[in-house]
């Protein structure tokens, strides 16, 4: 059994950690007179996209190449600027996969018209996704875009992730105490027999409670308008390889654990450490800067054998996205 923290107060520290972050900017006035805080870097990115997106508007006549690099950057900041929307709340957060191609030259450069196509096929299978969500309010909260030559093809290989929220709104702060949820699989409340529905689980309640600050806590600049991510990464982490995320081996057969609020608020003030802190001091946050955007826990089991004993290891990992924010004019 893991050694469980010290609960922290979870929506006093989001609102410090909220101020703590904000960045300085100067404010500027656009054309309704809103006062908006437009960086000299926000700027910067707002003016290579305006001109991206007009080469892509003449890419039968445009000569651009792209080095991979330079294409990822400028795929992955358009489909977040022109699709994202990371300061919009969200009950729910889920995360999608997709594979595309790209064609390159023998100089491994990739043309603006090919990067025009597969713009045009994100935007179409995000809106298909979305759209698959049925009475759900969704909406795109993060992309990151990985692009790479492979040795399977001569194309370059575009891998997608789209970070989606859905359903209406709820602000979570600690488990109540007298609340017990069983580890995962949507096995629902050990506290309640028969469990009734929704059929959650640990796992999906303590990402709604990661998740559920957004957007009172949204890291970026102070903005009257729409806060943009430019660039984004996702780390990904095995419960059983961080002790501050839950795992555990029991023996036997399959026995889904169960834990009081108590238990479970242990691990829901961990993500302060995971989410805001760097590697240094036990934390996810990668190089550069980068803030904590969203968080999807997976709850996973498998059998294994330990000590000559069979049983099964009980565990929750985490999908965590981290992103550069920058308040932008919006570029549609």
């Amino acid at each position: 059994m893991k050694k469980i923290l010290i609960v922290l107060l979870f929506a006093g520290l989001m609102a410090t950690i909220f101020y703590a972050c904000k960045k300085n900017a100067e404010p500027i006035q656009n054309n309704s007179n809103t006062e908006q805080q437009y960086s000299d870097n926000g700027m910067l990115v707002y003016n290579k996209l305006v001109a991206f997106k007009h080469e892509m508007q003449n890419a039968q006549k445009s000569t651009t190449q792209m080095s991979i690099d330079s294409a990822q950057w400028y795929v992955e900041a358009y489909y977040n600027v022109t699709s994202g929307y990371p300061d919009s709340a969200y009950l729910k957060f889920d995360v999608d996969f997709a594979t595309y191609s790209l064609p390159v030259d023998e100089n491994n450069m990739i043309s603006v018209a090919a990067l025009s196509v597969l713009i045009s096929d994100l935007e179409s299978d995000l809106n298909s996704r979305i759209l698959q969500y049925g009475s759900e309010v969704a909406h795109m909260v993060v992309g990151d875009v990985n692009i790479s030559l492979t040795a399977r093809s001569s194309d370059a290989e575009v891998v997608v992730t789209t970070g989606i929220g859905f359903g209406t709104p709820n602000l979570y702060t600690q488990f109540p105490l007298d609340e017990c949820w069983y580890f995962g699989i949507t096995a629902g409340r050990c506290d309640l027999t028969p469990p009734t529905p929704p059929y959650a689980d640990a796992g999906d309640q303590l990402e709604l409670r990661f998740n559920n600050p957004n957007p009172i806590y949204v890291p970026a600049p102070a903005c009257s308008g729409s806060i943009k991510i430019i660039e984004n990464t996702f780390v990904w982490t095995n419960g059983f390889n961080d002790d501050l995320i839950y795992s555990e081996w029991k023996a036997g057969s399959v026995d889904y654990p169960g834990y009081s609020g108590a238990y479970w608020n242990g691990f829901l003030s961990n993500g302060f450490t995971l989410f805001y802190g760097n590697e240094q001091s036990g934390g996810l946050i990668p190089d550069g800067n980068m803030y904590f955007t969203a968080v999807d826990v997976f709850t996973d089991y498998f059998a294994l054998t330990v000590g000559g004993e069979n049983g099964y290891m009980y565990t929750h990992n985490y999908q965590t996205f981290y992103s550069v924010y920058e308040c932008i004019p919006d570029i549609d």
